[in-house]
């Protein structure tokens, strides 16, 4: 979902990067000591996610991981987002620098949005089924999210780029359905090893399920 330079209104452009400038100075600042090697982790992992490319149509797509990165560092997603996408851009030329503000709102505000989904819905007593399955929900619905936020702000250029829209958002399909389970088998095999790297439910009630 890399929107090139060129394509997008100068006032969305700059709306992107405030917006970006906003959510990267909030990670930082929730950024502790302990969160480091995680975000570090996870922003590798999403690095290379992008090197893996499935062939759609005339194109090709690739995992987004927006699903596991939102669930696992919160607010910490906007510097990790921006800066995997800034690699890419320098090393592959994905999207472009102008739009690293735009891209990167388009892929952690609805990381953010399902990390909060996860902690609602997630309770310390949850059973493994029921866990897996909510994470699988949460790994589809980061893609869904990601695509109508990238559909929306296309279609702010005019109804010429309705049909591109429309495409990247269809094109993307077998990457939810291929991170609903990839996204339920990590946080699965996080909550078998390293529990305390999950965050904290919103509802503290138990779950047996």
């Amino acid at each position: 979902m890399h929107i090139a330079d060129g394509i997008l209104p100068l006032p969305v452009v700059a709306g992107g990067m405030a917006v970006m400038a906003a959510g990267v100075a909030l990670g930082m600042r929730k950024l502790d000591l302990e969160a480091i090697p995680k975000t570090g982790v996870v922003t590798a992992g999403l690095f290379v996610a992008s090197l893996v490319h499935i062939p759609v149509g005339p194109g090709s797509v690739h995992p987004l991981m927006i699903g596991a990165a939102g669930i696992l560092l919160g607010w910490p997603v906007f510097p990790a987002y921006l800066i995997a996408l800034l690699l890419q851009v320098l090393f592959f030329g994905f999207g472009g620098l102008f739009m690293l503000g735009v891209n990167t709102v388009i892929m952690a505000c609805p990381a953010l949005i399902i990390h909060y989904v996860f902690r609602f819905f997630h309770a310390p007593g949850q059973g493994p089924r029921s866990f897996m399955l909510l994470g699988g929900l949460c790994g589809g619905a980061g893609i869904l999210l990601s695509g109508l936020a990238a559909m929306s702000v296309l279609l702010t250029v005019g109804r010429s780029y309705a049909a591109t829209a429309q495409w990247i958002l269809a094109a993307h399909i077998p990457v939810m359905i291929g991170e609903a389970f990839i996204t339920a088998a990590l946080l699965h095999f996080v909550r078998q090893v390293r529990p305390d790297l999950l965050p904290q439910p919103l509802y503290r009630g138990n779950a047996t399920v």
